[in-house]
């Protein structure tokens, strides 16, 4: 049996983003409790799993977020949080995306509600930056997770993503997506 790798249209190099314009599924829109989160889109291939955020920011707001991914799909691995439901999420990345900072870090321990149950993961080159556009208070940008770099990426067939978007001091919860509150999203690998 031959498996070929699903392809993605999302370059990181083309100085564009209107490749995201042929991404018509893994659209989680903005709804009354997602702070400056406008849109998030994702996408994947074999080598990425791709992140599109669309936002009421600027690059200068300086945002800090943290990408909760439950990449095993098993709700007894990884942190359990009211704040995006029904993910156990043993990945965090944690930055501001810009200016090469985005930590990772990996879950460990029984205590699924501490979120000091996270610790530094010591990988580098995992993620890598691709366009942004800012205009009107909107910024728009892309990035790119390597697989073979974060553990559960390589094998996951699905995985459960919740984005939390806090001001540059952690003085206030800024952003949601999906909404406060509400499930994290699903992106199907299975093809």
């Amino acid at each position: 049996m031959l498996y070929i790798s699903k392809g993605s249209s999302v370059k990181l190099d083309d100085n564009s983003l209107a490749d995201w314009d042929t991404v018509a599924n893994n659209i989680v829109l903005a709804g009354p409790v997602s702070g400056n989160f406008i849109k998030a889109k994702y996408d994947y291939d074999g080598n990425y799993v791709y992140f599109y955020f669309e936002q009421q920011t600027t690059k200068a707001d300086g945002n800090i977020y943290d990408l909760y991914i439950d990449a095993d799909n098993d709700m007894s691995t990884g942190l359990l949080t009211g704040e995006i439901p029904n993910g156990a999420y043993e990945v965090l990345l944690e930055g501001t995306i810009f200016d090469g900072w985005l930590d990772p870090y990996y879950f460990s321990g029984d205590d699924q509600a501490n979120f000091g149950g996270y610790g530094g993961a010591g990988i580098s080159d995992f993620y890598t930056l691709g366009s942004y556009q800012e205009s009107g208070g909107i910024l728009k940008f892309e990035f790119g997770i390597k697989r073979s770099k974060v553990k559960g990426f390589s094998t996951s067939k699905g995985m459960k993503i919740g984005v939390q978007v806090a001001a540059n001091d952690w003085s206030a919860i800024v952003g949601y997506s999906p909404d406060q509150g509400s499930d994290a999203f699903y992106l199907d690998m299975n093809e």
